[in-house]
């Protein structure tokens, strides 16, 4: 019997964005845990030394955490860092950042109760096939490798690509319309951010 989490409700709710509802689960997460981390962890001596032994947080974090904001907590981070570095700068760092190691988890977690919630709920799926959702390309590759159940794939690929079908037609509007002699016709509310959406689900951008 299905358990239906809070992750199963997540995803019925992010079906009504345009969005991968993959990709909006971990920027969600990273978020959440953004914000979470400049509150409860900054004054934190553990976790102070943890970010210590890598040295930081890796390029792409570290520019997430610094549009966040916070002065105050970068200044506290960053004075810790700056002075083990002038103090061990030949001290070998661990690989990677706190944030990219907690990040691989949810995501495996994310991913899992995706494919446990399509192949299991009836309501997921049918929710997923009428909001015209569409995964981003590299998630659905990543599903894939994740399951040897072939009528499972099947599934998955058959309710995707008739939901690209869809999107493709989108992007067909939007180019008859720029045509001069069609220039009259507004585009509808889908048809202004089809393209953007379209770059991220080939893609798999989640900002």
């Amino acid at each position: 019997m299905l358990y239906k989490t809070q992750k199963y409700y997540d995803y019925l709710e992010y079906f009504e964005q345009d969005d991968c509802p993959i990709c909006i689960m971990h920027k969600n997460w990273l978020n959440k845990f953004i914000d979470n981390f400049f509150y409860e962890c900054v004054n934190d001596r553990k976790m102070r030394k943890i970010i210590r032994d890598y040295g930081g947080f890796c390029k792409e974090h570290a520019i997430a955490m610094l549009n966040h904001g916070d002065p105050l907590g970068h200044s506290i981070i960053y004075a810790d860092l700056i002075t083990d570095y002038l103090k061990n700068s030949d001290k070998k760092k661990k690989q990677g950042c706190l944030i990219c190691d907690l990040e691989k988890e949810a995501n495996e977690s994310f991913l899992k109760a995706f494919l446990d919630f399509f192949k299991e709920s009836d309501e997921f799926v049918q929710k997923f096939d009428e909001t015209n959702t569409c995964l981003c390309k590299p998630h659905l590759n990543i599903l894939k490798t994740m399951t040897k159940d072939n009528a499972l794939i099947e599934k998955l690929d058959y309710v995707q690509k008739k939901n690209l079908t869809h999107a493709l037609e989108c992007l067909d509007e939007i180019k008859r319309k720029f045509d001069y002699r069609f220039k009259e016709e507004a585009l509808t509310k889908e048809e202004r951010t089809a393209w953007q959406r379209a770059v991220k689900l080939m893609a798999g951008i989640d900002r």
